[in-house]
């Protein structure tokens, strides 16, 4: 809440606000289209720090382009693609590696049983039974 002269003053000083604006453009015009835009924001800005002595920091408009915004994320999405493929191709290698190892033990483990139940006198054709 604010006092009536707050109000006034404020009407006075602040500026009317559009929050969003949306632009469909084809790809072949964005670029020039986008400057163009870049360089009106930035000569009203300027006009605006210039008549009510803002620092050059203060800017009332800014352009947010999503076609600038995808090339910057596509690094990321690219970077997070390959960590990913890296992670499940260890978590893949480790998988069959503990398959072999499973195996490979299995088969030495009976080899070994075989050899002790032959040194107390199992014959072969009891071992294949």
């Amino acid at each position: 809440m604010v006092t009536e002269t707050t109000y006034d003053w404020l009407v006075e000083k602040l500026t009317p606000q559009i929050f969003e604006i949306q632009f469909n453009v084809d790809k072949n015009q964005e670029s020039v289209i986008r400057e163009r835009l870049n360089q009106m924001i930035r000569n009203y800005n300027m006009e605006f720090q210039s008549k009510y002595g803002h620092a050059d920091k203060l800017n009332l408009f800014y352009l947010d382009s999503k076609s600038e915004r995808l090339l910057k994320e596509q690094n990321y999405i690219q970077t997070s693609r390959w960590l990913l493929m890296s992670i499940s191709e260890i978590l893949i290698f480790i998988g069959i590696m503990n398959f072999a190892n499973t195996r490979i033990s299995d088969i030495m483990l009976r080899q070994w049983e075989c050899k002790i139940l032959e040194r107390v006198g199992m014959t072969k054709k009891q071992e294949y039974r």
